[in-house]
């Protein structure tokens, strides 16, 4: 029993530096250094990465703590991505259980998934009550997924360590 209790500890010491790795590049270095003029979002394949390796409750814990910082990294006045890290972390766990393979593939699919949700949970309140260009958040959301699917390669390894039990 207390092994087991050992080894919970030691993972929830290891989701924290990961979700601290995520929120240092997330809100200090790339608030500053754009690529093709948008930010990268890391906290969405850090989610599915852990969720897609893990039971339900510790992806969806891990889900909310990642939604929270990304809130607070991205100066968001809502907690939509806390609300969308924690279901999709749930979801996604839930469908590793039963349905998808725990493999790079399913990850990449369900990252590239997540990716394009989040994006358009971004630009809902330019398009809709901003009156902003479809068009134009299309292109940002559409270069900001590509440049964010790029950082999920090397996201992959890194939660595949951390998850380990």
């Amino acid at each position: 029993m207390a092994q087991r209790r050992k080894k919970r500890i030691w993972k929830a010491v290891r989701y924290g530096l990961l979700l601290l790795a995520m929120y240092v590049l997330q809100a200090l270095v790339f608030s500053h250094f754009r690529i093709f003029g948008c930010v990268p979002m890391l906290f969405p394949a850090a989610v599915v990465g852990v969720a897609l390796l893990d039971e339900p409750y510790p992806a969806a814990a891990f889900g909310l703590t990642a939604g929270v910082l990304c809130d607070v990294s991205l100066n968001q006045a809502t907690v939509i991505f806390t609300v969308l890290f924690t279901a999709a972390a749930m979801g996604i766990a839930a469908l590793a259980q039963r349905v998808v393979t725990r493999g790079v593939l399913s990850y990449f699919v369900l990252t590239l998934a997540l990716l394009i949700v989040t994006a358009f949970v971004q630009m809902f309140t330019l398009l809709f009550f901003d009156r902003q260009s479809a068009s134009v958040l299309l292109k940002m959301a559409l270069l900001q997924t590509g440049v964010s699917l790029a950082f999920a390669v090397p996201t992959y390894p890194v939660a595949r360590a951390v998850s380990v039990t």
